[in-house]
């Protein structure tokens, strides 16, 4: 808590600096929305604009990297995952949608790491935007909980709190930004990438491999008594 509570500090002195009230990535990439001040042409003659942006950025995964906060992240291979979805009724009844199968493989990941690393005891709690995804997120958290019995005694809840306020979910969308850009320059291979920005803070990144596939495949046929 100590960690976040710096972060928070920090974070917020930041952006009110330029006059920002939150950062979100995709009005960072657009120079819109809380970014759309660095299009201003008398303020900001290209490219300082830009260059303003990306300092703004920079100086916030330092206030990150400082922290030793660490985040993981899920990227779905599209082809793999239509290529399973596709190959017949049943598949297609288990691989429904690849944002559901994220969050299973981010539940079920972290779980797993907060036991092996921490030990048993621990609990994790999910803080998710309150956006129009929420009630889909906290549908899988139940559900998942509900499946898997043992991972769920290290999940102890799920909160719904607002990103534009939220420093901690601001943090978690620029790493989830830095995640698409790894995984849009991914050859294929391993199941876990490191990216080059804010390496020592994205612990991981989850990218299932045929192999993972399988498994849960051939998990969700059994539980679920399909040929």
């Amino acid at each position: 808590m100590g960690q976040w509570s710096e972060i928070k500090t920090k974070w917020r002195r930041r952006l009110r600096r330029e006059g920002i009230e939150y950062f979100r990535s995709t009005e960072y990439n657009s120079l819109s929305g809380q970014f759309f001040k660095f299009r201003d042409p008398v303020k900001y003659p290209k490219p300082a604009g830009s260059k303003a942006a990306k300092q703004l950025r920079n100086d916030l995964e330092e206030i990150v990297r400082k922290s030793k906060t660490v985040g993981v992240a899920v990227c779905i291979p599209m082809p793999l995952f239509n290529s399973f979805r596709e190959r017949n009724s049943t598949t297609a009844q288990i691989f429904t949608e690849p944002f559901q199968l994220a969050l299973q493989l981010l539940f079920k990941e972290l779980s797993n790491a907060v036991k092996a690393e921490i030990g048993d005891g621990h609990c994790l709690t999910f803080v998710v935007d309150d956006s129009s995804s929420a009630q889909r997120i906290e549908k899988v958290y139940l559900e998942f909980k509900r499946i898997n019995p043992e991972l769920a005694l290290n999940m102890e809840g799920l909160t719904h709190l607002n990103d534009k306020t939220c420093p901690p979910l601001q943090v978690a969308d620029m790493m989830a930004s830095i995640a698409k850009e790894v995984y849009s320059e991914w050859p294929g291979g391993p199941l876990q990438v490191v990216p080059k920005r804010l390496e020592e803070s994205i612990r991981r990144i989850w990218i299932p491999d045929s192999d993972y596939f399988d498994a849960i495949l051939t998990v969700e046929k059994h539980r679920r008594g399909l040929p």
